[in-house]
């Protein structure tokens, strides 16, 4: 029987509505096969173990936590004499991000099982979705029937089945807003509360979305009509407005409505045993806690699988990863295009990604750390972290024999400045050194008196050719890492090739002969990675001299999807916050499935 649709209740009373409620001992049937996840700290119970999904995802198992595998918990890093106080003029409007700046946080493509693609933001282009691809606004994935893809983006996870199309229509610090076109996506919500986030996705039948922690199944119904779309809530809660509604059914942990079609009423019942996907999906959850200095950082996970954490007096937790001595950092990966940062290092490793975009690394005897927040700052209010493309200072070296025009990078060091290269407000350079720097005001400063917010700067630069007038013209024994500084030929970068294959290391007569720290990486050509018509247009590039990259083939959904997709584009907006809306977060909109059947 469909039950009436309750009405909308203020933003304080429906958060505590929504918030998990005990529930019964009644077990799912049957072991999951990925095993099961308990309440927060518990960690992973394999099937073998007995490890049994419940409703609520958080408070029952057939056996005691006890049984997990032991994980010890990494130890906060204790303010010592050594943190630094927020300064006096660094308060919180002066580290409030505008509305030009690239945003803070960036998904990634965290696992592909088969073939998946990935439409670029303005463009019609598709390509493989491949592992550690940055995932912005304005992205589209698909994947073939049989495939499944994992995106993360923070601490929130989402899991991509067989037959899905989906796009990102915004992705920042208010959270992630998407269209799911096809197929089912099932969220692994965390950390929202944490920092005012929230995240929503839309189907042609309904709009579904939530701002606490939660596990939430969205599936549209099949094309040969064989299956209706459905929302289940396993954790959590979630508020679902149907299409041509503008009252929201609130959904608590166990419940899911089926959406039908032709006039019928929606249906509110039982969530279900959890499906497939929902147990792939428990394969890429954490395994063990993660230190509090990571938190938010998009990629994070990974580090609880491999590796090792460790706390160092002057660094604070700091992560060893499973490398070979002759191992360096931003060597075993491959440079691409990103707009709207320019160029981005792509990672070979899985846990790559947050060590290539976060914190510092840092040689501590004879092994390599990075370290997520070497500098403790007593004072900030709650501040994700910001992605940045790559944290190192590039450097022109003199030509080699056979090489022609070499570039070259140095890994930043703990409290060493990082200037991005790319145009971006003053609070911007400051947030994404915070933590990272002792004193981060002369940063600004210099970034500001450097010309880095002006668009006529960087688009003189670019035209003149004057990559190595940097923001900070550094003597390169003054660099950490600079033993660590890589060499390739320029042709490598350019082309997007794995780095490894051809680099060197520069030594001390390059790094004397080189030319200005912190400087600008050369300008892409026409066999950069993810350069699009737009970005060539804007750099001078003919944009139909672009060319694919060698072997790769074109993953795109068919004609039929690929019409029911909202048209490509970069940021569609931003998602709704509670207190704009006068409610637990939900679209605005009353109809949220319009986007997709008017096209």
């Amino acid at each position: 029987m469909s039950r009436p649709l309750p009405t909308r209740l203020g933003a304080a009373a429906l958060a505590a509505m929504l918030l998990p409620a005990p529930v019964a001992a009644q077990k799912f049937p049957g072991n999951l096969p990925g095993g099961a996840y308990g309440a927060p700290g518990y960690g992973y119970v394999p099937p073998q173990e007995g490890g049994q999904l419940h409703p609520g995802w958080g408070g029952k198992f057939d056996r005691a936590p006890a049984a997990a595998p032991a994980a010890p918990r990494p130890r906060p890093v204790a303010p010592t004499a050594a943190a630094t106080p927020v300064p006096a003029d660094l308060d919180a409007e002066a580290l409030r991000l505008q509305a030009e700046d690239p945003p803070a946080v960036v998904g990634r493509v965290a696992r592909v099982t088969g073939n998946a693609g990935l439409r670029l933001p303005g463009t019609e282009d598709w390509r493989p979705a491949t592992l550690n691809t940055a995932i912005v606004a304005g992205n589209a994935l698909w994947t073939d029937p049989g495939a499944r893809t994992a995106i993360e983006a923070g601490t929130a996870a989402l899991f991509m089945d067989g037959g899905t199309a989906l796009q990102v229509d915004a992705l920042d610090e208010q959270g992630l807003r998407a269209t799911l076109a096809q197929g089912s996506v099932f969220l692994r919500l965390s950390g929202l509360a944490a920092f005012g986030g929230m995240a929503d996705i839309a189907t042609p039948e309904a709009s579904v979305a939530t701002a606490i922690d939660s596990r939430i199944l969205v599936e549209t119904a099949a094309p040969d009509g064989s299956r209706p779309g459905r929302i289940a809530v396993f954790e959590g809660g979630a508020e679902v407005t149907l299409a041509g509604s503008a009252e929201p059914i609130r959904l608590g942990p166990g419940q899911a409505v089926t959406l039908a079609t032709g006039g019928a009423a929606a249906q509110i019942g039982p969530a279900g045993p959890p499906t497939s996907l929902m147990a792939w999906a428990l394969g890429a959850a954490p395994r063990a806690p993660l230190p509090q200095a990571v938190r938010g950082m998009t990629g994070a996970a990974e580090l609880s699988q491999v590796g090792r954490w460790d706390r160092n007096p002057e660094y604070g937790e700091v992560w060893y990863p499973p490398v070979t001595q002759d191992w360096v950092p931003y060597q075993d990966g491959s440079w691409e295009w990103r707009d709207p940062w320019g160029w981005t290092w792509v990672d070979a490793a899985p846990w790559g990604f947050v060590t290539g975009h976060y914190g510092r690394w840092v040689r501590i005897g004879p092994r390599w750390g990075w370290a997520p927040a070497p500098v403790p700052i007593i004072g900030l209010p709650p501040l994700r972290p910001v992605w940045a493309p790559a944290l190192v200072s590039f450097f022109a070296p003199p030509p080699r024999p056979g090489w022609g025009r070499p570039v070259g990078w140095i890994p930043l060091g703990p409290r060493e400045a990082w200037y991005p290269w790319y145009r971006c407000s003053p609070a911007y350079v400051a947030r994404v050194n915070l933590r990272q720097v002792p004193y981060v005001a002369p940063v600004r400063q210099r970034w500001t008196a450097w010309g880095g917010p002006d668009r006529r700067h960087w688009e003189e630069r670019w035209r003149d050719d004057r990559r190595w007038d940097g923001p900070e013209d550094r003597r390169f024994d003054a660099y950490r890492n600079r033993a660590a500084a890589t060499l390739v030929p320029e042709r490598t970068m350019l082309a997007s090739r794995p780095v490894r294959e051809e680099a060197r290391r520069a030594d001390q007569a390059v790094l004397r002969d080189a030319t200005r720290g912190s400087g600008l990486p050369p300008r892409p050509d026409a066999e950069t990675r993810g350069l699009t018509e737009r970005s060539a247009t804007r750099l001078g590039l003919a944009p139909g001299d672009l060319r694919p990259q060698r072997g790769e083939r074109a993953v795109e959904p068919p004609a039929s999807v690929r019409s029911a997709l909202p048209a490509p584009g970069p940021d569609r907006g931003r998602p709704v916050r509670a207190e704009e809306a006068g409610s637990v977060p939900g679209r605005a909109a009353a109809d949220p499935g319009a986007a997709l059947r008017q096209r």
